[in-house]
């Protein structure tokens, strides 16, 4: 049982539905939306979130939109020119999932105990005046942690999309999936670049 758990989590299009896929991807969407409102951060790129100022929840949902759907439009694009049976519907449910570890890296950064702990850190580093005592120390830690913990999940994003388009246009080419990544990446560089978002 424990080995079909680990299944369903790290290959998720293998082992769940596609009905079931969706509507945990659009929940995960949904759920950074809110954070993103609550917690007065952009996602300003397809894997890139930084701190702003504070905006309606209609805003955060639609710079979130934005990111979805050139990602997923990009996607198809790849997805059509491979197969030409592949369905957008797919693809976006691909891009959902892949977008649901953005939650965990924004629960892991953007959380309110971490944004404490930054806010007392920063100023003391960028004025040279930070003194490595005990307290400081276990805050460093704890700042080290959550930056491994996204770059892991960023990694796990990258893992779940390419796995996920292989599926969706029936590929078993390896190099789809570096042209994939290559392509996502662009994306995100052109999106900070461009930044098309509601301020």
């Amino acid at each position: 049982m424990k080995t079909n758990l680990i299944s369903k989590i790290f290959y998720p299009f293998e082992n769940n539905t596609s009905n079931f896929l969706l509507i945990l991807g659009s929940c995960s969407f949904l759920i950074l939306c809110f954070l993103g409102y609550q917690w007065e951060f952009i996602s300003d790129g397809i894997i890139q979130m930084h701190m702003a100022t504070y905006k309606e929840f209609w805003k955060v949902l639609i710079n979130n939109l934005i990111n979805t759907a050139s990602l997923s439009l990009l996607m198809f694009f790849l997805a059509r020119l491979i197969y030409a049976k592949s369905r957008f519907i797919d693809v976006l449910t691909v891009v959902l999932i892949a977008q649901a570890n953005l939650v965990c890296i924004a629960l892991a950064l953007f959380n309110p105990m971490l944004k404490e702990t930054t806010q007392a850190i920063i100023p003391s580093m960028v004025n040279g005046t930070i003194k490595p005592d005990e307290g400081m120390l276990n805050q460093l830690v704890w700042l080290s942690f959550a930056a491994i913990l996204a770059l892991v999940f960023i990694l796990c994003f990258f893992f779940l999309l390419v796995q996920g388009m292989k599926i969706a246009m029936n590929s078993k080419k390896g190099y789809h999936g570096i042209i994939i990544i290559l392509m996502t990446l662009l994306l995100d560089a052109l999106l900070w670049i461009t930044r098309p978002y509601i301020n």
